[in-house]
């Protein structure tokens, strides 16, 4: 048939035919095709698939087949060839008698036909096929997804840490608050010092005692706690032992003010870091001023008591009644006796205080309230 009548028949063929295109490249009529030539004109004219022994009709719209391949075969003659150079002997090396021939398949002609890839031989090449971004880029995909997890893993870490440090940061706030309202509300002076002698915090009492302390600009103690201001560390500065050898001590100390002297009771106590070394002290400061008066307003009153129990003319002793296990009176000690006293009744305070009046006059009868 020449080329006419065989892309006629190839037209008329039942769908459910296949052909199996060997070699042609002359038509009956003289005319020569070339491989691609004749493979091409017949498969233009074909609705059924072509399937071949030869891969070099590979991608001109064959479905494909078991094909001797020509690059295969050439890949053999030059192991055999590589052998012989290597000094192999040609005698020795066994003679190939299967060409290798592998299945190959075209996607496009397996896709255009419906045919189930599944379906072909173990091992089959497939040629054509449209390889995805992901297969194409199979290893790099895996690293960016790596990447994107870990960045992402990353990222949640990074939230957690987050919230939990405004977590954190709510419960310093809120602890803060909390001593800070204690600390200012309380009745006794708090002051933060320094290695220094530098004033850090003061709470509120110290401030409404030292009004005219500037707290930022970190004043020196000695000086602004002075009216006028020391120049010097005080002598009795429990603080300054304090920051010392970060020890708790305590002292009484007389504050000079413009108006006044205060007195106060001061306690320090070391703070120190997490290696022990001592960062600041913690003062309390109780104002004694008005006890201090109190004391001296009774030593004062006692001295007056003893001038005029010293000097009156009357006698004058002082007793502590004696109870027996019913609450009835049954003696008397004598507490203090006046010199009027000894000299009425002869009786020398230094041997009678402390003693009982059965003790001192023997024989003597009480006649005490029951």
């Amino acid at each position: 048939m020449n080329i006419q009548e065989i892309e006629n028949k190839v037209q008329s063929l039942p769908k459910d035919s296949i052909i199996l295109f060997l070699i042609f490249f002359r038509d009956h009529s003289g005319r020569i095709f070339t491989h691609d030539e004749s493979f091409r004109m017949t498969s233009e004219k074909s609705a059924v698939p072509i399937y071949t022994f030869w891969d070099i009709y590979n991608g001109l719209g064959t479905v494909g087949g078991l094909e001797t391949a020509g690059y295969l075969q050439g890949e053999a003659a030059a192991k055999l060839a590589l052998r012989i150079l290597n000094g192999e002997s040609p005698s020795s090396i066994p003679i190939i008698k299967h060409s290798p021939k592998p299945f190959m398949f075209d996607y496009i002609q397996l896709t255009r036909f419906g045919i189930n890839l599944e379906q072909l031989p173990q091992g089959s090449i497939i040629i054509n096929r449209r390889v995805s971004f992901y297969e194409e880029n199979n290893d790099k995909v895996l690293i960016v997804i790596a990447t994107i997890l870990v960045l992402v893993g990353m990222i949640v870490l990074l939230i957690v840490s987050m919230q939990r440090r405004k977590r954190i940061e709510r419960s310093l706030r809120e602890s803060e608050g909390r001593y800070k309202s204690v600390v200012d509300n309380i009745a006794i002076g708090v002051s933060l010092i320094s290695p220094e002698m530098k004033i850090i915090a003061l709470n509120r009492q110290m401030k409404e005692w030292f009004p005219n302390i500037d707290v930022s600009s970190h004043p020196i103690c000695y000086d602004s706690f002075n009216e006028p201001p020391r120049g010097e560390i005080c002598s009795c500065c429990p603080t300054c032992q304090t920051l010392r050898d970060g020890q708790v001590h305590g002292a009484m100390t007389e504050t000079p003010t413009k108006d006044n002297v205060l007195n106060f009771r001061v306690v320090s106590s070391p703070i120190k870091d997490q290696n022990g070394a001592i960062i600041s002290a913690v003062e309390l400061v109780e104002d004694i001023t008005e006890i201090k008066k109190a004391e001296q307003a009774l030593i004062e009153s006692e001295s007056k008591y003893r001038s005029l129990f010293e000097k009156m003319i009357n006698g004058f002793a002082l007793h502590r009644i004696i109870l027996d296990d019913k609450g009835n009176s049954v003696d008397y000690v004598f507490l203090e006796a006046n010199p009027a006293f000894e000299k009425l009744t002869g009786l020398k305070r230094e041997n009678i205080i402390g003693k009982r009046v059965t003790e001192v006059i023997v024989g003597i009868e009480l006649e005490l309230a029951g």
